[in-house]
């Protein structure tokens, strides 16, 4: 089974739980062609490949498919429902006593029960080739709230992320 997964990996200007604050830019310098590892929890082997990643004001959105079936199955049950980069910090500045990351190289995003930027989560998720995404509406903590189904050619309106 593939599953095809979106949502944040990385989202701008909030301080995780290691104290970093990751700041516009500061990430987006891969190429097209050399996308960083999908794992879980940081660790073993890839389950699955980023196809692609966008930079918003908001943060770092990245699109991907698993193709390991017991990842995938955890994914579906909320047993992962966050995000998580893994990086190199090349530079960054202390602000406050915060660690704010000017520019990083982007190793691996891992799909994870808590991340430490806890506003990182999977927001949707389909098969692959199925008609709908489930958008789920989650907690800071990480636990759904919602779930909805919505078909290919559907709209709903956008809501801004809080």
């Amino acid at each position: 089974m593939t599953l095809q997964i979106r949502g944040f990996a990385s989202v701008f200007g909030v301080v995780d739980g290691q104290g970093d604050v990751v700041v516009p830019g500061s990430l987006f310098s891969m190429s097209a062609e050399i996308m960083p590892a999908m794992m879980v929890e940081h660790q073993g082997d890839q389950v699955g490949a980023w196809m692609r990643a966008t930079e918003t004001q908001y943060g770092l959105y990245f699109e991907g498919s698993i193709y390991d079936t017991a990842v995938a199955e955890k994914v579906e049950k909320s047993e992962l429902t966050g995000l998580s980069i893994g990086y190199r910090v090349k530079r960054a500045r202390l602000y406050r006593g915060r660690r704010v990351i000017t520019s990083a190289e982007l190793i691996e995003v891992s799909l994870v029960t808590i991340g430490a930027n806890q506003s990182c989560l999977i927001d949707a998720f389909r098969r692959k080739g199925a008609p709908a995404w489930t958008y789920r509406k989650l907690s800071k903590n990480g636990s759904t709230t919602s779930a909805i189904s919505i078909s290919a050619g559907s709209s709903i309106e956008a809501s801004t992320p809080e």
